[in-house]
């Protein structure tokens, strides 16, 4: 009897170990489809994995994460809501589903309640540079620009070579009333300076121009354009904003909304803009 109980439980491992190969052959097809832009075909994927039986723990909560990220770039928060909430039940410390989860809730203008759940990730994972960045584009948005300088130099502090935070601290300094163009400068120093959008600091020390900036962004792999473009349109408003034009700014926020690519965090930020300057008329 114990040798067909132990025959049996080797039997039922065997089985067990392609039916968890399968499940992870979905879910990095799943990254693969989200990273091309496919997010229901990911979505579809990633549902497979989890209700397979095959999974559980961290691998299973893993999979909540992703699915609840392509269900945000969707722009089905509800749902997204739903994924981190399951994955946080199965790991409570998970940091990466609490800085999800305050995606979303910012995306839904619940900008508190996105605070709170990237701070929580900040104290269970403090070097969370990606959550850092969250941080401090929800409290710009709140018009909390002190907050959010705090937050983007904690992230420069991690990842000191990334423009994009350099930039956003440019901007929350600029709305604070402080010349930030010498802070800039000194960041931009050691930048990784291949990327296009080091024009777009360029163009804020006054060495770029906007059309050079959109230039930049047009060149490269053409599926990704439009998405490059989104970015130029949204940080070029900012440039006029900044520098008082707010009819070139509004013009340009329009242009990232009238894109459409709603994930973006530029295009929260071109949203939150355009009602900052209809309330301010």
């Amino acid at each position: 009897m114990k040798y067909a109980i132990l025959i049996l439980a080797v039997s039922i491992l065997a089985g067990a170990a392609p039916a968890r190969a399968e499940v992870r052959a979905d879910v990095e097809a799943g990254d693969k489809a989200r990273h091309g832009g496919a997010f229901k075909e990911a979505a579809g994927l990633y549902t497979q994995a989890i209700r397979s039986g095959h999974i559980d723990g961290a691998a299973l909560a893993g999979a909540y994460v992703k699915r609840g990220g392509t269900y945000r770039d969707q722009g089905l928060y509800d749902q997204a809501i739903s994924d981190f909430a399951a994955a946080l039940k199965i790991n409570p410390g998970l940091a990466e589903a609490l800085n999800g989860r305050g995606l979303v809730f910012a995306k839904k203008g619940l900008y508190d309640r996105a605070v709170a759940d990237y701070g929580t990730a900040l104290k269970l994972k403090p070097e969370f540079a990606f959550a850092y960045n969250n941080l401090g584009r929800a409290y710009f948005y709140q018009g909390k620009f002190s907050e959010a300088a705090a937050s983007f130099e904690n992230r420069l502090k991690i990842k000191p070579r990334h423009v994009y935070p350099m930039l956003w601290l440019y901007l929350a300094r600029a709305r604070m009333g402080q010349d930030p163009k010498p802070e800039l400068a000194g960041y931009l120093a050691n930048a990784q300076k291949g990327h296009w959008i080091y024009q777009a600091a360029l163009l804020y020390l006054g060495k770029a121009t906007p059309e050079q900036v959109l230039d930049a962004a047009r060149k490269g792999d053409p599926h990704k354009r439009r998405e490059r473009e989104a970015e130029a349109y949204f940080y070029i408003g900012q440039y006029y904003l900044v520098n008082g034009d707010e009819k070139a700014a509004a013009g340009y926020f329009r242009k990232v909304v009238d894109t459409g690519i709603a994930r973006f965090y530029e295009y929260t930020g071109a949203e939150v803009e355009l009602r900052r300057l209809a309330r301010a008329r």
